[in-house]
């Protein structure tokens, strides 16, 4: 799900789009993403790939509205709680 916008060049606009068609909701999107690097193997290019997932995390954020999104110096709130 989350390989083939961090390890090539297919843009995350790309995959925000198929994550809007699949109807997951955006806070499983986010689960499955913090699973999916911390399960992940070390690779050479650690900081690009940091780079990729935080433009990943931006789009699940926008995916999701201001509900997983910082907020007045506030956490933010990661629970699928609704």
């Amino acid at each position: 799900m989350y390989q083939g916008t961090l390890y090539s060049n297919t843009e995350v606009d790309h995959w925000k789009k198929a994550a809007v068609e699949s109807c997951i909701d955006p806070a499983h999107l986010m689960q499955l993403a913090l699973q999916f690097w911390l399960q992940k193997r070390e690779g050479a290019a650690l900081e690009a790939e940091m780079l990729r997932f935080a433009e990943l995390l931006k789009a699940i954020c926008s995916l999701a509205g201001s509900r997983y999104c910082m907020r007045s110096g506030k956490e933010p709130d990661w629970s699928c709680a609704s």
